[in-house]
């Protein structure tokens, strides 16, 4: 037993191919290959820093399959984007299982289901919610999210919606999957409705993806008094240090042409990256502000802070509008783009 526990306090600190190879050769050595929690920890390793292929390899090896190393898997494909994979896995899964710990559970049906989203499979997916009732494990509301990401990225929010509703007090990664898709539909009204009543009626606390999702509701609707109230509701949740919101946030004020709260909010901000910089030059340069673009543009060039393609556009269109152009060859947007 002491020597397991050493083994499984030496697998939290593995960090390399190497020290994961040594390590799996001492569990060998002991006998402990076919541990179920080492094996899954050890298959979680390799995905991470060696290959999934050695994962998988290790898992072929393994007798005695749980849901745990089935689900640790499944994932390391998922996370890699091999969705084909994932799904004929999950196939092998249920056909091979015997015992009520090698059957898929709630987390392995999650994984199913957003690799079913990614290849955009909605009616595989209706046949892995149709499982779900036959197991009775619908009611889990961590499945109840994939099943309103499933429907609502392939467009059927009111399958989506008729999912939610059959939870009857939903926590806030419902409530967060449901406002996120009605805004990433192209329904940022009923996104802001669903998130009033989230917050008003049933008084959930949203967390900052539901946030953003808001915040960029309220972007699409050019409705600067609501986003202020949304930024106003960040800040007393001590959230406004969050970089995806504050990002948010950024582009919600260039959207509906509010300078001043934009610059007020760069400036507060402790840390930018890319999206933060590309953001307000935008805003600047598509609200009439081009000088204020070029300057933070050429302050971008200076921090050494290289542009992506949005920067560089907003950069031309500022340049278009003051005729600098030309004149300003050699100058950090010319450079950028060669000239």
């Amino acid at each position: 037993m002491k020597r397991r526990n050493l083994l499984v306090k030496l697998l939290e600190t593995c960090c390399s191919e190497i020290s994961i190879a040594q390590l799996h050769s001492q569990c060998l050595k002991v006998g402990l290959a076919h541990d179920s929690f080492i094996v899954t920890k050890l298959n979680v390793l390799y995905a991470r820093y060696a290959s999934i292929r050695y994962a998988h390899k290790l898992f072929e090896e393994t007798p005695h399959k749980t849901v745990y190393l089935w689900n640790a898997l499944l994932r390391n494909y998922c996370s890699e984007g091999k969705w084909v994979e994932t799904l004929s896995l999950f196939r092998q899964m249920n056909a091979s299982a015997i015992s009520t710990e090698e059957r898929p559970d709630s987390y392995t049906v999650s994984i199913a289901l957003k690799s079913c989203v990614g290849l955009q499979k909605l009616e595989l997916g209706r046949m892995i919610h149709g499982f779900l009732k036959k197991e009775k494990i619908d009611d889990d509301m961590f499945v109840g999210s994939a099943l309103i990401e499933l429907y609502s990225k392939c467009g059927q929010m009111n399958d989506a919606v008729k999912v939610f509703m059959e939870y009857p007090t939903p926590d806030v990664v419902l409530w967060t999957s449901i406002v996120t898709g009605y805004e990433q539909t192209g329904s940022p009204e009923l996104a802001l409705a669903f998130f009033s009543r989230m917050v008003v009626s049933e008084q959930v606390s949203p967390d900052p993806v539901t946030l953003v999702s808001a915040a960029s509701a309220c972007a699409k609707l050019s409705d600067f008094k609501l986003g202020r109230s949304v930024h106003g509701f960040v800040k007393r949740r001590g959230l406004d240090t969050k970089l995806c919101l504050a990002n948010s946030l950024l582009n919600l004020y260039g959207k509906t042409g509010s300078i001043k709260s934009a610059a007020n909010l760069f400036r507060e901000m402790s840390y930018k990256d890319i999206i933060s910089w590309s953001s307000m030059v935008a805003c600047y340069a598509e609200n009439g502000a081009e000088t204020n673009a070029l300057d933070l543009f050429n302050e971008m060039i200076d921090k050494r802070i290289e542009p992506n393609w949005v920067t560089v556009v907003s950069a031309l269109r500022a340049c278009a509008f003051t005729s600098n152009l030309e004149e300003d060859r050699g100058s950090p947007v010319s450079s950028c783009l060669g000239m």
